[in-house]
């Protein structure tokens, strides 16, 4: 058999493959991409994944594994940058040794599951602009809340699908999200009001808040967030008119609508494509 032994990149992605990942991945010592992404693998993760320390992207999404995401200590993975386990099939909790991963540009968690309550610890990830939990059995959305907003470069964050009819969070302390661009929280059956520490999200532009159980009126401070062009609150219990602000927002008024649409490819999610707006 001809040796890889500087093998950099690994692409099966898209195939029929079946059957585990083989404990001897870690032969590959120079490995930098693998993507098994769209098979029909199974099995755990082997362990031997978390010695493949020079790793930057691990895609192992659509398949149908069975276990955690524990089997593997990702505290040696620091050059990692993209870790994609969308729809696999995976459960337990996040482990904590993922959050030492802190180069960590793009997380996506979606559609597995996954319960628990997400760990303060994920604000080590200071890098991260991408994150996907989307479809899971998250609990304590009002922590969550507090803790996300410690991942300071956050751009993207798509959560809905989870933290099921808990009371949206009211807490004006929620604050930071400063680069935050694309919210997601849709399908919770959330109570309550659409709160006020969404206005200080400058920086928004697609806010999605559709299927949950949220009352009253529009809040007058909708206008105010000058880069917002997607607002879906349908499926919820808004009471009164369409508020005259609403038809202020700049984006109704601008006539450059096309600057608007400019989304970063990060803020295209599958699994809020297929999980979110057409739900299955």
């Amino acid at each position: 058999m001809v040796k890889l032994s500087n093998l950099a990149t690994l692409d099966l992605g898209g195939n029929q493959i079946s059957g585990n990942i083989p404990q001897s991945i870690d032969h590959f010592k120079r490995l930098e991409e693998l993507h098994l992404g769209s098979n029909n693998m199974s099995g755990e993760l082997p362990s031997s994944l978390g010695n493949c320390t020079n790793l930057k992207t691990i895609d192992l999404k659509i398949n149908n594994f069975s276990g955690d995401l524990g089997k593997v200590n990702y505290s040696a993975l620091q050059n990692l940058r993209s870790l994609d386990f969308m729809r696999s099939n995976l459960s337990g909790i996040i482990p904590e040794s993922i959050y030492s991963c802190s180069n960590l540009t793009a997380l996506r968690l979606s559609a597995n599951h996954f319960h628990g309550e997400i760990s303060p610890r994920i604000g080590n990830l200071k890098h991260l602009p991408f994150l996907s939990l989307v479809r899971n059995s998250f609990m304590n959305i009002t922590k969550a809340s507090h803790v996300l907003k410690s991942c300071r470069n956050i751009s993207t964050l798509l959560i809905g699908k989870n933290f099921t009819n808990e009371a949206m969070p009211q807490d004006e302390a929620i604050m930071g999200f400063q680069y935050l661009q694309y919210l997601s929280m849709h399908h919770c059956s959330l109570t309550g009001t659409i709160p006020n520490w969404l206005s200080k999200l400058t920086n928004l532009k697609i806010l999605s808040l559709f299927s949950n159980q949220l009352t009253r009126p529009m809040p007058s401070w909708i206008n105010s967030l000058d880069h917002l062009f997607c607002l879906n609150v349908s499926n919820n219990s808004l009471t009164w008119e369409i508020p005259i602000t609403l038809m202020q927002m700049p984006v109704l008024k601008s006539d450059n609508v096309g600057m608007y649409s400019e989304l970063e490819p990060s803020l295209l999610d599958p699994g809020v494509l297929i999980y979110g707006a057409n739900p299955s």
